[in-house]
């Protein structure tokens, strides 16, 4: 009701006053952290970048296979950019373009402002993470072992990520990334292409 209210109000306001009204709300709402969304922390690179990333992955030989969105088995919101089966095992990949003024200090992800105060933001490498271990979880039921690795895969624009807990990878280094993984025990590795290829969506 509350919400349906202020939106009548709006509409009965000229255009000028709209602008002023929705531009208080929005600084209320940031004043009282309601506000989470940062510019610099996009959700994704953007389909233009990620189709980039994505032809960069056609470099990779015949015995790779790459699934994008994929949904990690048995999570109910896990879901990754994108997946590299292959000789290494599993690659979970997350795709970010991140403004120069992103910076991380272990598992702590910060934006900077202009005054130097920094605004804490939800940690890409926790996400990242808490989705390998339910791969890895999941592969163990099956009686599989096999490396499931992470890494996120930033533009070329993204800031210096140094203390980042998990693999930062700029873009257009990606295949070269993959290919230089060590290898896991061939059969194994293929029997984890198989199950997490078919395995059912939750």
């Amino acid at each position: 009701m509350v919400a349906s209210a202020a939106a009548a109000g709006v509409l009965a306001l000229s255009q000028p006053d709209q602008t002023m009204w929705l531009g208080a709300v929005l600084a209320v709402s940031t004043l009282l952290g309601v506000h989470r969304l940062v510019p610099s922390f996009a959700r994704g690179m953007g389909r233009r970048r990620e189709r980039s990333v994505l032809e960069r992955l056609q470099e990779l030989s015949d015995d790779y296979s790459v699934r994008t969105d994929w949904s990690v088995p048995g999570v109910a919101k896990g879901e990754v950019d994108a997946v590299v089966f292959g000789p290494h095992g599993v690659l979970l990949l997350e795709l970010r373009t991140l403004e120069p003024d992103v910076v991380c200090e272990g598992d702590k992800w910060f934006a900077v402002r202009s005054d130097g105060t920094r605004r804490l933001l939800r940690s890409l490498s926790n996400q990242l993470r808490d989705n390998r271990k339910s791969v890895e979880r999941y592969l163990r039921r099956q009686g599989i072992a096999v490396p499931v690795l992470e890494a996120m895969i930033v533009s070329d624009r993204s800031g210096e990520l140094r203390g980042a807990t998990a693999p930062v990878v700029r873009d257009y280094e990606i295949a070269a990334y993959v290919h230089g993984l060590p290898s896991a025990e061939a059969a194994s590795a293929r029997e984890a292409t198989r199950i997490l290829s078919n395995a059912p969506r939750t």
